[in-house]
């Protein structure tokens, strides 16, 4: 299983969005490794309803972030988004709720799309930004 942490090569360069960014990192990690533990339901139930809650706040973040700087690509980011959601964070959500099951293979998924979107979407969205600010 796949484990997640943050580290500098994550950062993008725009404070609040690293801040951010590392915040929903260290709450994927903190539940995987709880998870692995086999740590109690009750606490796995509240942490995935934890990561939800943030994740679905990282996002209106960013989403808020790229509508004042006219981001070009914010509908393509916005559409990653809402598939994180619906097919990591939303099943999160359904186990919170004791309607599912968490596994290795979605905690795996999560940390695989994340860590891509931080690397495609959130790079691209930070340059962006960056580039406004210079000018």
């Amino acid at each position: 299983m796949a484990r997640i942490r943050w580290d500098d090569s994550m950062r993008q360069g725009v404070a609040e969005l690293d801040e951010l960014h590392q915040d929903l990192t260290a709450v994927i990690g903190d539940l995987t490794d709880a998870h692995l533990r086999g740590a109690d339901e009750e606490l796995l139930r509240d942490m995935a309803e934890e990561l939800y809650d943030l994740a679905r706040h990282v996002f209106g973040v960013e989403e808020d972030r790229m509508a004042e700087a006219g981001y070009a690509r914010m509908d393509e980011h916005r559409a990653a988004h809402a598939a994180l959601l619906r097919d990591c964070a939303a099943p999160l959500l359904d186990y919170a709720e004791g309607e599912g099951d968490l596994t290795c293979d979605l905690l795996d998924d999560l940390a695989r799309r994340w860590l891509a979107h931080l690397e495609e979407q959130d790079r691209a969205l930070a340059a962006a930004l960056a580039g406004q600010a210079k000018s």
